[in-house]
């Protein structure tokens, strides 16, 4: 309890000396889509993200993405699946800096295929499908202009 009530008074100076501006002027947002290909992979990925202002010195960020990725060398074939999420709640003076706690999300799924032609009278594929993983991240953050 002490530790939560001396970070809560750290923040005092930064906000006594805040001028007026604001975190986020206005609700703002932006949409990708990407495909780039390489001599053995393709790869399609979005993502979309949001900037909410919630008040003259807080905000919100909000992010989705996702991507598909194709690998291909040889007898050897890789499907991987991306997508996640990430949230972020701030407080910040454009002539002081900003500081904040977020959130992510992120879960993989891959399929890896090969053919082994060890026999030679038989054609061999083997696909597995224990490649499943999430991830889960928290932090602080801080800068100072």
């Amino acid at each position: 309890m002490k530790k939560i009530l001396l970070s809560l008074l750290l923040l005092i100076p930064f906000l006594a000396t805040a001028e007026e501006q604001s975190a986020i002027k206005t609700l703002n947002y932006s949409i990708n889509l990407s495909y780039k290909a390489y001599d053995v992979a393709d790869i399609v990925s979005t993502s979309a993200s949001i900037n909410i202002p919630l008040s003259n010195y807080i905000g919100a960020n909000i992010i989705v993405y996702g991507a598909k990725a194709n690998t291909k060398y040889n007898d050897y074939e890789l499907d991987t699946t991306l997508y996640g999420s990430a949230v972020s709640l701030f407080l910040r003076d454009s002539n002081i800096g900003k500081i904040g706690a977020s959130f992510a999300y992120a879960k993989s799924d891959n399929e890896y295929t090969f053919s082994d032609d060890l026999n030679l009278s038989a054609y061999h594929t083997a696909s597995f499908y224990g490649g499943e993983s999430k991830q889960y991240n928290y932090s602080l953050y801080g800068s100072y202009i």
